[in-house]
């Protein structure tokens, strides 16, 4: 399971803990209705206004998009750090190229 399907759980689980179809939540964010269906498949991750906006529509704590997700930070200065999924024997591995300018 990668960041990003654990995000998509924890979305569809507060949606339909607030009773609401991914039409309704898209109207109450206004999110198109394909966006939140790719973001409960784990196809994408949410930007932070994105979050917020799903957050407020659905009344949900503001950890519960990212409950079950760790990051652990590196032990030496040139490592990287990787996240682990509640439930996973291994930690998913985020490490990316340092040669920067791109932001995502």
């Amino acid at each position: 399971m990668t960041v990003a399907e654990q995000i998509g759980l924890n979305l569809r689980k507060v949606r339909r803990r607030a009773n609401m179809s991914q039409d309704a939540l898209s109207k109450r964010t206004g999110l198109h209705h394909t966006e939140i269906s790719m973001l409960e498949c784990g196809g994408r991750i949410p930007r932070l206004d994105t979050a917020i906006k799903i957050i407020g529509s659905t009344e949900a704590g503001p950890g519960e998009l990212v409950e079950g997700i760790t990051w652990h930070e590196p032990s030496r200065w040139d490592e990287r750090g990787w996240f682990t999924i509640v439930g996973l024997d291994e930690p998913v591995d985020v490490r990316q190229p340092r040669s920067g300018g791109e932001g995502v």
